[in-house]
């Protein structure tokens, strides 16, 4: 074998060896890029509603959408931050649930998502207390056949609705009533001497108000 004809043995297995090393690095490159392709990729969250107010005791559904590409999910995780009470939760489909003796005024619930847990969308929740209910006039007299309207001030944190219920007690007379409006009339035959009207907030009913009317 002369010298010449191994000189071109070494430079052809020397050409073999590159070609399979390029093409090993472009395979590599290759599935680089697909496995880059693949990855899901999550831009942000939207959650709604964005804000939210709700009492204590209640609950409120709040739900998610994630924007991005690469075949990304909607999944997410929900939670909460500023809560009180443990028992104020939100569950994995984003039901929220303020317990009855929760304290905070104000919460956050977020959605993360679980493609890219870096990025999550937020809401703020304002939370109503009711603190009490006034009665106007609170103390009263009433002659027997007369009228008189009564109003109620619902106190608390955040704005609590003002809605009641009316109603009384200590009256004898079935023609001594009190209408949606809060107008009282003392029937003309009643003969109790107390009665008391009573206001409950529509919106936590173990929360009331009274005032005392004297029938003359």
């Amino acid at each position: 074998m002369t010298r010449k004809y191994i000189k071109l043995i070494k430079h052809i297995i020397i050409f073999i060896g590159s070609l399979f090393i390029l093409n090993m690095i472009s395979g590599c490159d290759s599935a680089t890029k697909e496995t880059k392709h693949n990855v899901p990729i999550v831009d942000y969250l939207q959650v709604s509603p964005q804000t939210a107010t709700i009492s204590v005791g209640t609950t409120q559904p709040f739900t998610a959408y994630v924007y991005g590409s690469n075949n990304h999910t909607q999944s997410v995780v929900w939670n909460i931050s500023g809560n009180n009470v443990s028992s104020t939760s939100i569950n994995p489909l984003g039901w929220l649930s303020i317990a009855h003796y929760e304290t905070a005024s104000h919460l956050t619930v977020r959605a993360t998502s679980t493609d890219d847990p870096s990025k999550s969308g937020f809401a703020t929740v304002e939370i109503v207390h009711i603190n009490d209910v006034v009665v106007n006039p609170s103390l009263v007299n009433i002659a027997r056949g007369g009228t008189q309207y009564f109003t109620a001030i619902v106190n608390g944190v955040n704005n609590p609705p003002q809605n009641v219920t009316w109603d009384i007690s200590g009256n004898i007379s079935s023609e001594t009533v009190i209408y949606l409006n809060g107008l009282l009339s003392v029937a003309i035959d009643e003969s109790a001497s107390t009665i008391i009207v009573r206001a409950t907030s529509t919106h936590y009913h173990n929360i009331s108000g009274s005032a005392t009317v004297s029938v003359q």
